[in-house]
């Protein structure tokens, strides 16, 4: 393919999804990309409000790609054709409307926005300046998710009418959010939001039916501050660093023995918070916490199905399952431990999309007769980030020809928006008490802080939520 064929990519956010994800995949880096993707595709400008941050990609990749501090200003100097955007949820309306207006097509790492509203403004963007817009809902792309989407779409329980489902995070998954800037809910709208909009996706694709209600309950009361144990504001300044299960070393290299992996916080945030001001390793009882710990939710759809979702952020081992009731059958997905086997957690896997694999998923099929068939599924791609998933979203995107693609797996924008409406819904849920919230009470404002943070919160942030549960 002539290099005035191939496509133009600008990556903003060069953190570990922007670079170590979807840059190390178009460059075609081992276990990243495919040859293939360098033959279509050309990074042409590095984007990040930390342009330092940015200059370290490039040391780290080997490349010498321009960078910039807005995707205005690259695609001035670099004419692009698309943007992929994997910055922090809370910037993606205006760095998403930004990149439409410049004409560019934009890939957005999941989750859509933090409220409707924001999805709103970019479903808007999108048709206004008639670009392309795709969301990085990678978990559609792993085979064992596109199978339970075959199976119930294809009739095997018939019509759905109960599903049962649950992301259950381990203390260093878990916590690790709380180390981040996710910990913050006017940054990531809460982990029902920036982490579960993955599984709330697969609920309502595998069941091709759209939330109209959310009920909800949920608290924060383990990334507390904790007044038995003297801790530090950050990790590295502890004293009890050494004993404590949430120890973020910054000056740690991960294990895999990839270029990446040496040095990884230090480099893309020690080295370079003096530009910003962002602390990487901070305290997971830190006083700053605005989101919840742990929620459980029910949902109603407008085909008639309920849901009940769970979320745990501080358990022993890390799973998740899903469970679809129909008038003919159930059909269950979840994991297998060995009983007997030591937990191969590792710090990091939160961050790079390389986990353990201490468990084996498997899916059941129940008939009306009580008879259980074990599905088999074909696995590909497994060394590859997120089990796979990455690189065929990817390729999906590039017109690349991999096994373990189908076009029912690209989210559309509305089902996208669907995902977080499922948090926006909750957020003004919990905040009242556990009401019942209809989608028609989304789409003007931001979702309401959790009540748990009221306590701790600034007087903006108790006046946004009296305003907003009145």
């Amino acid at each position: 393919m002539r290099a005035a064929d191939k496509q133009r990519f600008i990556i903003a956010g060069l953190g570990n999804r922007g670079r170590d994800s979807f840059a190390r995949a178009l460059l075609a880096f081992p276990e990243r990309g495919v040859p293939e993707f360098r033959e279509r595709a050309d990074i042409v400008a590095f984007v990040d409000s930390n342009i330092e941050r940015a200059r370290v990609a490039n040391e780290v990749l080997g490349t010498s790609i321009p960078v910039f501090t807005s995707i205005s200003e690259a695609v001035a100097e670099h004419p692009a054709d698309w943007a992929v955007i994997t910055t922090p949820d809370h910037t993606h309306a205006d760095i998403a409307t930004e990149a439409l207006s410049r004409k560019l097509h934009i890939v957005i790492d999941k989750p859509l926005a933090t409220s409707v509203w924001e999805c709103n403004r970019i479903i808007e963007a999108g048709k206004k300046y008639d670009r392309q817009v795709i969301v990085g809902h990678n978990m559609r792309y792993n085979e064992h998710m596109l199978t339970l989407a075959d199976l119930v779409r294809g009739g095997a329980i018939g019509k759905v009418q109960q599903i049962e489902a649950a992301e259950i995070l381990d203390l260093d998954h878990g916590g690790s959010y709380f180390n981040r800037w996710h910990s913050e809910f006017d940054k990531s709208a809460g982990l029902m939001n920036h982490k579960c909009c993955h599984q709330l996706d697969i609920i309502n694709w595998v069941i091709d039916d759209r939330p109209v209600g959310v009920s909800a309950m949920g608290d924060r009361t383990y990334y507390v501050p904790r007044k038995d144990i003297k801790t530090g504001a950050r990790c590295s300044e502890c004293a009890i660093a050494g004993q404590c299960v949430h120890f973020c070393d910054v000056k740690a290299s991960y294990s895999g023995n990839r270029p990446e992996d040496a040095q990884r916080l230090r480099r893309m945030y020690v080295d370079v918070e003096h530009v910003d001001g962002y602390i990487r390793d901070r305290c997971v009882f830190s006083d700053r916490n605005t989101i919840n710990d742990r929620e459980v939710l029910n949902i109603r759809y407008a085909g008639g199905a309920t849901a009940c979702f769970s979320l745990m952020t501080y358990a022993p081992r890390e799973y998740n399952y899903f469970y679809f009731t129909g008038h003919d059958g159930r059909l269950e997905y979840s994991v297998v431990f060995d009983a007997e086997a030591k937990s191969k957690a590792v710090s990091g896997g939160a961050e790079t999309g390389h986990f353990p694999n201490e468990c084996e998923p498997q899916i059941r099929l129940f008939n009306k007769n009580g008879h259980i068939e074990f599905i088999d599924v074909k696995k590909f791609h497994k060394g590859f980030g997120h089990d796979g998933a990455d690189v065929k979203l990817i390729a999906s995107l590039l017109d690349v020809d991999l096994p373990g693609i189908h076009p029912v797996q690209r989210a559309t924008l509305e089902q996208a928006r669907d995902a977080v409406s499922i948090a926006d819904m909750a957020a003004r849920s919990i905040a009242q008490g556990g009401r019942y919230v209809a989608f028609e009470e989304t789409g003007r404002d931001f979702p309401p802080f959790p009540p748990s943070t009221f306590f701790m919160a600034s007087p903006e942030t108790i006046r946004h939520n009296l305003e907003n549960n009145r």
